[in-house]
């Protein structure tokens, strides 16, 4: 029978056991991949799925990211869509608050004065620049980015109802 408790072998042992926990703390989490599917209708979608952690969300958002930790944040993910007959980019910011309970708290907390609901989404609304759409326990919004002079709020609804479609 072959021995390992010699103090080569235990060290071996012990860079095993802590990589293989390391490397467990890089594994997607189980559940639904957000828009890992169908494509949303009239959109591109440009570059890859951005996911923000609760160690690099203010790599992306600074001054609002207390509201999403203290709203029960898990994940960000950041996608960017080119409409396909204006070419203008919006972004679309999905907060996994881990609850339709934290969802339609921030929902609250980001719905201002100048909000009104969209017609054909459920307690989605908008402003005209910005759309904030609750869905399950994640918290949208969906805008366009800096390079757009003109949003169009046709273009955010439709990118809105389409993004609704696949969540």
């Amino acid at each position: 029978m072959l021995k390992c408790d010699t103090p080569k072998h235990v060290g071996m042992r012990i860079l095993l056991v802590t990589a293989l926990i390391l490397l467990s703390g890089c594994v997607m989490q189980p559940g639904k991949v957000l828009l890992d599917g169908p494509a949303v209708a009239g959109y591109t979608q440009e570059g890859p799925v951005k996911v923000y952690t609760e160690n690099t969300l203010f790599d992306y958002i600074n001054g609002e990211a207390e509201v999403y930790f203290a709203r029960g944040f898990q994940r960000l993910y950041v996608l960017t869509y080119r409409n396909d007959a204006s070419g203008d980019l919006y972004t679309v910011d999905a907060y996994d608050l881990g609850s339709s309970d934290q969802v339609r708290e921030t929902h609250e907390y980001f719905k201002g004065r100048h909000s009104r609901p969209i017609d054909g989404l459920a307690n989605a609304t908008t402003d005209g620049l910005t759309v904030h759409l609750p869905q399950g326990s994640f918290f949208v919004r969906i805008q366009a980015t800096q390079d757009v002079a003109e949003p169009s709020e046709e273009e955010l609804v439709g990118l809105a109802k389409a993004v609704h479609g696949v969540l």
